[in-house]
């Protein structure tokens, strides 16, 4: 273990692999710290530390030549351009990895795998996008310079809980609910029980760390005794709500999270109503220096700036085309004008989720790409496709999807965070568990899309559409790769987007200086960025009333079977312990008989209903083999190429 002590400051290294020069007391400097030799904003990395905590062990501290110990486990890269260590690619890597790995769909909630801080230690290793905040100094030292800036751990959820708002608190136990599912399957759900491990970024739970769960799956009974206990100290105006779910999830009337997550869905939007909001959102799309001709394509059309509210309009899209400026430029304007014009047509809205009807305008732009490369019989490389990114508000809640390489990034006065998880080879190697991160996407061959719009047809094409809450002033950055290749956006963020937040400049001119740094730093793209600046404009009183009517609708009543909690198993659906299956519970011919007429007719009517959507008009997609129209939903059961958990809007 090599560890050294310094009194001075470290010395941080340039994130661009082509420089790396040191600059001594970086990590004390202001966010606008720039490489003197060139140019590149310094990155201050920090990282927590899974494992033994003897690394950690004094402040000051340089670890291994390379990691400055700033607390209790959290440490700063001082070469954040360099890779980490892992163990080598034909090595086994650690099991302690796998629910990481596995998770990375949810890097929202979820840390990713670093690297080790040594070969030798394989049960310690480092995480990155922890809930770590750096707080920058203020003020002036006692040598004349500036006071250091530090980090510390995000605010735990029991610490933040009482001063929340109504709607945060709710949602904080919605996104818990609609996580638990994911992390029992890799077996890490008792993280979802250990408040220390729940910390709060806004409006967002993020995890520690992930605590792997012991011979018992963690039970609803203890989730339903941990709310039992926040409802004691929650807002008066939602506090019978939580109260009311605690206590059915206690007798087990509430077993399932396909029971609870609606419940918290209601509570929520009844919440959410009650603060009102506005949208502005700017466009801007450039060629770049390098490029004859621009094949992105953006929604509203590049220049565009307006103030806008929660509904279909609200609609904001980002496309990079592929295939050549023949191909690409057709593509790109093809799926914006196709997802705009479907949500925002009435009818398509009708009897489903805005989450749905995003993945269906998705599958309905891929299929008319389609349609037009066979009937231009385009082949292989001159095939046109393009990803897309899009945010969409809807009532309370920002439905954020994307296929393909292009992103959403979250940045409020905190934190700038990426959403989206990038479709290519480099992630699914990571989802597949075959990697981390910072390796997985270093070979040249890492960034292939593994998915596009126009590529491949709408039965094997899996769009991802999440789901969030947002009460606070939020900007969402959407940009081609022009803007986000070589971590541009989390080097200039502070800078250029945070003003929007603390200064109230207007996002168009925020736009317009990404625009020139995606020009001027990368330049080999075109570039296309949307700016939406969500604010808050007035809030008002939950009526607890509103939300007690919810809950009539799922009566208290003792369990069915009160011989012990309610218990979920890895590997099925809940049942509650002990529970055995009888004869008395098998349903009768009758109502089997019923029940196979029921589903028959309804996927009559279903299929009927598709045909009179999607097939008619659609004509032949020759010489493809047989695709059936655009798919309602992705299926649930994920093929093996791709990552086996993924966030989507089933049953949203």
């Amino acid at each position: 273990m090599a560890i050294a002590s310094s009194t001075l400051p470290p010395t941080i290294h340039c994130a661009n692999t082509r420089c790396q020069a040191p600059h001594t007391g970086a990590a004390d400097a202001g966010a606008d710290v720039v490489c003197q030799h060139c140019g590149t904003p310094l990155l201050r990395r920090y990282l927590w530390v899974v494992g033994n905590s003897r690394w950690t062990d004094s402040v000051g501290q340089l670890i291994q030549g390379r990691y400055w110990v700033v607390g209790d486990r959290i440490l700063l890269d001082t070469q954040p351009g360099m890779l980490p260590v892992v163990p080598e690619v034909s090595a086994t890597l650690p099991e302690a990895f796998e629910p990481y790995l596995h998770l990375f769909h949810y890097g929202s909630s979820v840390p990713k795998v670093y690297g080790l801080i040594d070969l030798a230690d394989l049960n310690t290793f480092l995480l990155e996008d922890a809930p770590i905040q750096e707080i920058l100094g203020g003020g002036s030292t006692s040598t004349g310079g500036s006071s250091p800036s530090h980090a510390d751990l995000m605010p735990g959820i029991e610490q933040a809980w009482t001063a929340a708002s109504p709607q945060r608190q709710l949602s904080w136990l919605w996104q818990i609910a609609r996580i638990w599912g994911p992390l029992l399957r890799e077996g890490v759900a008792q993280t979802l029980l250990e408040p220390e491990l729940l910390r709060v970024d806004g409006s967002l739970v993020r995890i520690l760390e992930l605590l792997p769960q012991g011979k018992s799956a963690p039970t609803f009974h203890q989730l339903g005794a941990l709310w039992h206990r926040w409802s004691a100290k929650a807002d008066p105006s939602v506090a019978g709500f939580i109260q009311g779910l605690a206590e059915r999830l206690l007798m087990g009337n509430i077993d399932s999270t396909e029971q609870l997550v609606p419940l918290l869905d209601k509570g929520l939007a009844i919440a959410g109503a009650a603060l009102s909001s506005e949208l502005q959102v700017a466009t801007c799309s450039d060629a770049g220096p390098q490029r004859p001709h621009n094949q992105d394509a953006c929604f509203p059309a590049s220049g565009t700036f307006r103030l806008t509210h929660s509904g279909p309009k609200s609609i904001t899209l980002v496309c990079d085309g592929l295939g050549g400026h023949d191909g690409g430029e057709v593509a790109s304007r093809m799926a914006a004008d196709t997802i705009h014009r479907y949500v925002q047509t009435p009818a398509n809205l009708e009897g489903t989720s805005p989450g749905l009807a995003m993945q269906q305008a998705f599958y309905l732009a891929n299929e008319e790409l389609i349609e037009r490369n066979n009937t231009e019989k385009r082949l292989q490389r001159q095939r046109m496709g393009t990803t897309v990114v899009a945010a969409w508000m809807m009532n309370h809640l920002f439905y954020l999807g994307h296929v393909g390489d292009s992103r959403i990034y979250r940045i409020t006065p905190q934190v700038c965070q990426q959403l989206t998880v990038d479709d290519d080879v480099g992630s699914q190697a990571v989802a597949q568990g075959q990697n981390v991160y910072r390796h997985a996407v270093l070979p040249s061959t890492a960034g292939a899309l593994t998915q596009a719009l126009g590529i491949t047809h709408s039965t094997a094409m899996r769009p991802t559409v999440q789901r969030y809450f947002f009460d606070e002033d939020t900007v969402l950055l959407l940009c081609s790769d022009g803007l986000s290749d070589h971590g541009r956006v989390n080097e200039v963020w502070q800078s250029i987007v945070l003003p929007t937040l603390t200064q109230n400049i207007n996002v168009a001119v925020s736009a317009a200086r990404l625009l020139e740094v995606a020009n001027q730093r990368n330049g080999h793209d075109n570039s296309t960025i949307a700016l939406v600046h969500y604010r808050i404009t007035a809030r008002q009183a939950v009526d607890p009333s509103d939300l007690a009517e919810i809950l009539k609708s799922w009566p208290l009543s003792a369990a069915p079977d009160s011989r012990g909690p309610v218990v979920i198993p890895s590997n099925a659906g809940p049942r509650r312990a002990g529970q055995a299956r009888s004869s008395s519970s098998k349903p009768s011919p009758l109502v089997v008989l019923l029940a196979a007429g029921v589903m028959t007719a309804t996927l009559i009517a279903l299929g009927y209903g598709l045909w009179r959507v999607f097939g008619a008009g659609q004509g032949q997609l020759q010489p493809a083999p047989t695709v059936p129209g655009p798919r309602v939903s992705p299926p649930q059961t994920l093929p093996p190429q791709v990552a086996p958990l993924k966030p989507d809007t089933l049953g949203d």
